[in-house]
C-alpha cells in the first residue's frame, strides 16, 4: 500500500513537472516579455521611490524616468551597432588581414609540430593494418576480378545553378527590415508598456498576489514577497554597478592602449558579464581578437589580455564582497544548473533571466512548505546541521574530514560550546542508532575513539593557543573540590564526563572518572573511601535513566555527606519530567548540558570552602 501510494505521488509530480515545463516552452511568446518587465520592474522600482520622496508624483516619476533609461539604452544600442558595421568593414581590409596572416605564421612552429605528430600516428596506424592484413590472409584466396572488365562508370554531379538575386530597394527594403525587426521591435514595446504599468500599479499588484495566494496565510506570503523582492533588487542593482564598473575600466584601458571601438569593448564587457563564469571570457575574446588584426607584434594583445585579467579579479576580490553583502542565497552548482536549463527553454533571454528565477524558486521554497525540496537542493545555505555532519562523517568512516568539521565549528563558535553543540548529539544518535540495529557495535566502537581522538585534538590546540598566556599559579590541593565522576552505564557515559572535567578549570577542580567496567557496589564503595565534594553521575540518552536513579539512590545511602549532580545530557526536550524523577530520586543538582553542570559546580564551590573554613575553625577551637 505504502509503496503504490509512493509511486502515485511520484507519477504526479512528474506529471505535473511535465506540463509546467511544456507550458514555460509553449508559451515562451508571452512569459519572456512578462519576466523581463518583472525583473526590470526590480531593478527599477527602488531609484523611483527615492524619486518620489522628492516630491514628484508617482506617474511623472514613472513616466520620465522609464523613458531616459530606455532613450539611454535606445541610444547605446544605435552606437553599438554604428560601430559593429565599422567593425566588420575594418575586418575585411586587406592590411589588417595581412596582419593577421603573420601572427598565424609566426606560431608555425606549433603547426610544425602538430603535422610531425600526426604523420607519426599516421605512419604506425598504417604499419598495424599492414600487419593485421598479413596475419589475416588466408591461403586459399578469393579470385581476383577478370581482367577487361569495363570500369565503373563515372559519378554524375549534379548541376548548380546559381541565380543572382536583385538588391532590394524603396518598399521591398522597408518591408524586409520591418519583417527582421517587427518582432524584437514589437517584444521591447510590450515590456516599456509593461514596466510602466507595473512600476505604477505596484502596491496595487502586490497586494492582488496576496489576496490571490494569501488568503489565511498572509504573514507567509508577506514574508515571501518581501524576501524575494529584496534578494533580487539587491541582486540586481549590485550587479549592474559592478558590471557597469568593469565595463567602464574596460572601455577607458582599451581607449588608451589605442585599440579602436572603446566603446563597444565597454558595452560588450558589461553586457556579458551579467552571463555568470563565461560571460568576462567571451567578453575578452572579442577585442582580443581584433587586436590580432590592426596591431603589429604580440605586445598589444597581450597588454588587453592583462586589462581583463586585472579588472575580473578586482570585481571579484573587492568590488562583489563590498556591493553583494549577502549571496542571492543560490549555491553554485545549482545557478550553473539552472544557467544551462533557462537557456535551453528561452534561448538567450533565459541566460539573463536564470539567475533571478531562480532565487525567486529558492525564496518560495522557503516560506512553502510543498515547495521545500526546491530550497534544499538550490539553496546555498546548509541542509545539515553541524551534528549530522559530524556523525554521517563518522559513519562514513572519515576521521579526517570529521574532524574539519570540529575545526570549522570552533572557529565559528568557540571550543566550549562544541561539546554540547556537536559531539554529544552525535553520541546520541550513534546510541539510538546501536539499539535500533542500524550500527554494529565496531562502528559504536570507532565513533566513541575518534571522539575521544577529537578530544585529544582539541586540548592540543587549547594548549597551542594558551601557550603564550603566563603559567596559572599551582593550585592548592586543600582548596580543590574533589569531583568523582561516575558513569552511568557505558563507554559513551564515560566519555561525556571526560569532555566535562576538559572544561573544569584544573585549579579549582580535581576530577577523577570511574570506569565504566565497575559495578554500582564498586563505585558506591570508591565513594566511601574517597570521600569527594561532588559526586557527578553521567547519563546519555537513549536509555540509562533507570541505571542512573539506581545508582544516584544507593550513592545518597551509602555516602549521606556528598552532594549528587546527574548530568542527563541532551535532554532539554523532556528536562522537566527527567529532572523530578531524578530529583525525587535524591539529586541535589540536575544539568542537561555540559556548560550548564560547570556553571552549577562554580555556584557550589564558594559555598563547600566556606564549610570547609567552618569546620577548620571549630577543630581549631576544640583544640
Amino acid at each position: 500500500m505504502l509503496r503504490s501510494f509512493d509511486l502515485g505521488r511520484l507519477a504526479t509530480g512528474l506529471f505535473v513537472f511535465l506540463s509546467v515545463l511544456v507550458c514555460l516552452y509553449w508559451a515562451k511568446a508571452v512569459l519572456i516579455p512578462v519576466a523581463l518587465s518583472v525583473l526590470l520592474t526590480f531593478l527599477l522600482a527602488p531609484a523611483i521611490r527615492h524619486i518620489e520622496r522628492v516630491g514628484i508624483g508617482r506617474v511623472p516619476a514613472v513616466l520620465c524616468f522609464v523613458v531616459l533609461v530606455f532613450s539611454l539604452l535606445g541610444g547605446a544600442g544605435y552606437v553599438i551597432t554604428m560601430q559593429l558595421n565599422r567593425l566588420a568593414g575594418d575586418l575585411k581590409e586587406e592590411d589588417n588581414q595581412e596582419r593577421f596572416r603573420k601572427k598565424i605564421e609566426s606560431l608555425s612552429w606549433i603547426q610544425k609540430k602538430i603535422d610531425e605528430i600526426q604523420s607519426r600516428i599516421k605512419k604506425a596506424s598504417e604499419e598495424v593494418k599492414e600487419e593485421a592484413a598479413t596475419k589475416a590472409a588466408a591461403p586459399d584466396t578469393e579470385p581476383l576480378p577478370a581482367t577487361g572488365s569495363p570500369p565503373p562508370a563515372p559519378e554524375e554531379k549534379p548541376m548548380r545553378v546559381l541565380v543572382e538575386a536583385e538588391p532590394l530597394t524603396g518598399f521591398g527594403l522597408i518591408s524586409t527590415a520591418l519583417g527582421t525587426l517587427g518582432a524584437p521591435l514589437a517584444m521591447a514595446g510590450f515590456v516599456v508598456t509593461l514596466v510602466i504599468f507595473m512600476l505604477i500599479g505596484r502596491e496595487d499588484l502586490r497586494n492582488r498576489l496576496i489576496r490571490l495566494f494569501g488568503h489565511g496565510r498572509l504573514t507567509l506570503t508577506t514574508r515571501a514577497l518581501d524576501d524575494a523582492g529584496e534578494r533580487i533588487s539587491r541582486y540586481l542593482l549590485a550587479q549592474s554597478v559592478v558590471n557597469g564598473t568593469f565595463g567602464l575600466g574596460v572601455g577607458i584601458s582599451l581607449y588608451l592602449l589605442g585599440l579602436p571601438y572603446a566603446l563597444l569593448w565597454a558595452f560588450l564587457a558589461a553586457s556579458f558579464r551579467f552571463i555568470p563564469y563565461v560571460g568576462p571570457l567571451v567578453a575578452a575574446v572579442l577585442p582580443l581578437g581584433f587586436s590580432l588584426f590592426i596591431f603589429d607584434g604580440w605586445q598589444q594583445p597581450l597588454l588587453i589580455t592583462g586589462v581583463y585579467l586585472v579588472l575580473e579579479l578586482v570585481s571579484n576580490m573587492f568590488m562583489e564582497p563590498l556591493l553583494y553583502g549577502r549571496s542571492a542565497g543560490v549555491s553554485q552548482v545549482a545557478l550553473l544548473i539552472a544557467i544551462a536549463f533557462w537557456t535551453w527553454l528561452w534561448g538567450p533571454i533565459g541566460l539573463l533571466l536564470a539567475t533571478p528565477l531562480t532565487v525567486c524558486i529558492v525564496v518560495l521554497g522557503r516560506h512553502v512548505s510543498q515547495l521545500e525540496f526546491m530550497s534544499i537542493i538550490l539553496g546555498d545555505e546548509p541542509v545539515l546541521e553541524k551534528p549530522l555532519m559530524y556523525y554521517q562523517r563518522l559513519i562514513a568512516g572519515d576521521q579526517d574530514e570529521a574532524t574539519e568539521i570540529v575545526e570549522d565549528f570552533v572557529k565559528e563558535s568557540s571550543a566550549e560550546a562544541i561539546h554540547d553543540e556537536v559531539l554529544i548529539p552525535a553520541l546520541i544518535l550513534a546510541g539510538r542508532d546501536r539499539r535500533e540495529g542500524r550500527l554494529t557495535e565496531e562502528d559504536l566502537k570507532f565513533i566513541v575513539s575518534t571522539t575521544q581522538e577529537v578530544l585529544e585534538h582539541l586540548q592540543a590546540l587549547d594548549r597551542k593557543l594558551k601557550k603564550d598566556e603566563p603559567a596559572p599559579e599551582a593550585p592548592s590541593a586543600r582548596g580543590l573540590l574533589a569531583v568523582l565522576g561516575c558513569p552511568g552505564r557505558g563507554e559513551m557515559d564515560e566519555l561525556c564526563l571526560v569532555m566535562l572535567g576538559h572544561l573544569l578549570d584544573p585549579a579549582r577542580f580535581s576530577v577523577k572518572i570511574l570506569s565504566p567496567q565497575l559495578l554500582s557496589s564498586e563505585m558506591v564503595t570508591t565513594c566511601m573511601q574517597a570521600k569527594p565534594d561532588i559526586v557527578l553521575i553521567g547519563s546519555l540518552p537513549p536509555g540509562g535513566l533507570a541505571q542512573a536513579r539506581y545508582l544516584l539512590k544507593r550513592m545518597k545511602t551509602e555516602c549521606p555527606t556528598a552532594r549528587v549532580l546527574v548530568g542527563r545530557w541532551g535532554t532539554s526536550a523532556v528536562t522537566e519530567k527527567q529532572t523530578a524523577l531524578l530529583e525525587e530520586s535524591g539529586a541535589d543538582l540536575v544539568a542537561t548540558t555540559l556548560l550548564e553542570a560547570r556553571g552549577q559546580l562554580l555556584q557550589v564551590l564558594p559555598l563547600i570552602a566556606a564549610a570547609r573554613e567552618t569546620e577548620r575553625q571549630r577543630v581549631e577551637a576544640g583544640a
